[in-house]
């Protein structure tokens, strides 16, 4: 199944996704955007985010990337492992997605984050409003 045209947040470059069952990679640097999971708690979509800062210079590409990702699944999974800094921009990006999916019992897990970027979730009370693993 091919995914629309659109800029990969990994590369920045104009492309197409090529989507296999389950998992969604830039057909043009290669970067796996999610990886589709089902279980018994239902269907998840882990995204990674490929950069360190998380600012006003990609919320907007995170944006759709999450909006896109949290179709047809009842949990999206964001590993911030990579991601050093999250800036206001980035932080109502989390706020924005999980208004969208609270409706219909669905949720944003973020997972992973670095020692800096827990702490600062946790003081802004993200560890309460939305799942943090």
């Amino acid at each position: 199944m091919e995914h629309p045209a659109w800029s990969c947040p990994a590369c920045s470059q104009a492309t197409r996704a090529d989507q296999s069952p389950g998992e969604l990679i830039c057909a043009h640097c290669g970067q796996l955007l999610w990886l589709e999971k089902s279980g018994r708690a239902g269907k998840a979509k882990q995204i990674r985010v490929p950069w360190e800062a998380v600012d006003s210079n990609n919320a907007l590409a995170l944006q759709e990337l999450l909006t896109d990702a949290s179709r047809s699944v009842d949990r999206l999974l964001v590993d911030l492992s990579a991601v050093d800094l999250i800036a206001s921009s980035g932080l109502a990006v989390f706020v924005s997605v999980q208004k969208r999916l609270r409706p219909g019992g669905k949720a944003i897990v973020l997972r992973e984050p670095r020692p800096f970027v827990r702490k600062m979730l946790h003081t802004v009370g993200f560890d309460e409003m939305l799942g943090l693993q």
